[in-house]
């Protein structure tokens, strides 16, 4: 019988060794996989934006080596016309990386004792000119005092700022993005606009990896977004309606000091 139990246990333990070596070999798989989308997806981002660098660099330069048909010599606001477009590409390219590809900067978290209304103003003014572009009224309604979260204030400000983000290039006229603070038990940050809203149907997948309904991006924010809150031990949820806009929650713990 002591035999027979031994070499049941010895199978068992082989079995499981197994078991856990099958599961890391999926997971490295699932992560070359979900890699080599990425790269795809990145480079087809890329070359879209280099290509709309590209056009107008490329008119300019020609113009030049003509001997000045187009007469930008004495024209000057198309050139700068033609600047304005290139640097604004430039910029969006810069925002895909920032806000979509955060999750490979896997440095430990470094958390302290903070206030989390500077650092939503930070984000707010991170993404002033798209507010400005879009002529978004955001509004912060903030507590005198509000209990400190334990929190890295780098990766909470880049939630904000892809919230943020998000809610301007969905509004249309009249823009406005609400932000409220409360707090009881937990700290609660609501952050409303009144733009088009999501439809129904993709509630449940804007925190999925590549999925987006934009014409450009690679579908990573809110997946970035909902993973440092949840790094912060907090919850991220989201509410909307077509046509009456959008509501994200975010609940984070109050830091024990």
């Amino acid at each position: 019988v002591s035999s027979c139990l031994f070499l049941g246990h010895t199978q068992l333990r082989e079995t499981l060794h197994e078991l856990q070596k099958t599961q890391e070999q999926l997971i490295k798989s699932e992560k070359e996989a979900a890699f080599g989308v990425i790269a795809a997806r990145v480079r087809h981002e890329l070359r879209n934006v280099l290509n709309l660098i590209q056009s107008p660099a490329e008119m300019i330069r020609n113009n030049f080596l003509k001997g000045d048909p187009l007469n930008l010599r004495r024209n000057t606001q198309e050139i700068v016309s033609e600047m304005d477009a290139i640097i604004g590409r430039v910029t969006k390219l810069d925002e895909m990386i920032e806000n979509e590809l955060s999750f490979f900067h896997n440095t430990h978290l470094k958390l302290k004792l903070q206030e989390i209304g500077p650092i939503i103003r930070s984000a707010i003014q991170e993404t002033e000119p798209i507010i400005q572009e879009n002529k978004t009224d955001v509004r912060v309604d903030l507590p005198p005092t509000v209990p400190l979260i334990r929190m890295n204030s780098e990766k909470m400000r880049m939630v904000f700022v892809n919230l943020i983000r998000n809610a301007c290039q969905a509004i249309r006229d009249d823009g406005k993005i609400a932000i409220k603070v409360r707090f009881q038990n937990k700290i609660v940050i609501t952050l409303e606009d009144n733009g088009c809203g999501i439809p129904h149907v993709n509630l449940d997948r804007v925190f999925e990896p590549f999925f987006t309904t934009k014409p450009h991006g690679l579908g990573l924010g809110l997946m970035n977004a909902r993973n440092i809150v949840e790094e912060h031990n907090g919850t991220i949820q989201v509410n909307s309606e077509m046509g009456s806009g959008t509501t994200f929650v975010i609940e984070l713990p109050i830091g024990e000091t």
